[in-house]
Parts: C-alpha cells; structure tokens; sequence
C-alpha cells in the first residue's frame, strides 16, 4: 500500500481505476511537507486525501487524539475502524503498470557512437559522401 513519491493526481487516477473498489487506499510520500506522508482513500468516485503527521518522539497520527507507533499501525487501526475517516479502509490499491506507449521523442538508443565506426574504405564522394 505504500507508494512513495507519487503526486497526488497519480494516486488519484490509480484509485479510480475499475480494478479498485469503494475504500481502496494508498499511502504516498506528501508533496507538500517533507517527512510527512498522505493517505489517499477512494471514496466511491472521489478520492479523499489526509495528512498523516510524524510526532517528534516518533509516532504517527492523522487526528491528534489517537497516535500510532508505525504506519503498519495507523493502516490497521483504520481498516478495522472508520474513526472519522470518510470511509473504513478496505484493500490497498492494486499497482497497475501502465504498459509503456509509443512517443515522438528522439531515443538515443539508435544512435551509434561514431568513435565505435572506423572507415575501411570510402565508397562514394559527392553531395551526401564525405
């Protein structure tokens, strides 16, 4: 369920997938406060976000009124528990690899490395020889 640096409309458009029900969730690095992380929820068709905070003694907790020792804590807690969530947390978001697409970028990859070349014998001279 932890997906680390992820940006909050990826967590958003892997939640909504058909593959993930009502209550999936995932837990990702949060983009706007370092150390911190977000907990994302599906919601039916909306994703809901909460900030999971760290304690300086260590510890983490959504709601200042219930901590937790770890994450792995935190995520049980909820998934027996709604406990002001909007939802009681189901099954983690399944990981879908989005199969890689075809682009017009220049890939270097085709490229040869002229020094890798060496001229035998030069079979033409003219506008396009050298």
């Amino acid at each position: 369920w932890y997906f680390g640096s992820i940006r909050r409309i990826d967590a958003e458009k892997f939640l909504l997938l058909n593959s993930n029900e009502h209550g999936s969730f995932l837990v990702r690095d949060s983009e706007s406060r370092q150390n911190d992380f977000s907990l994302s929820v599906r919601d039916g068709d909306v994703v809901k976000h909460y900030r999971i905070r760290q304690l300086d003694q260590g510890g983490f907790y959504i709601a200042r009124k219930r901590s937790f020792g770890t994450l792995v804590e935190l995520i049980t807690h909820y998934q027996r528990d709604q406990d002001g969530l909007c939802v009681l947390l189901g099954q983690p978001c399944k990981r879908i690899d989005v199969p890689q697409t075809c682009t017009f970028t220049y890939d270097d990859q085709w490229e040869i490395d002229r020094r890798s070349i060496r001229l035998v014998r030069q079979i033409g001279a003219g506008q396009f020889g050298e």
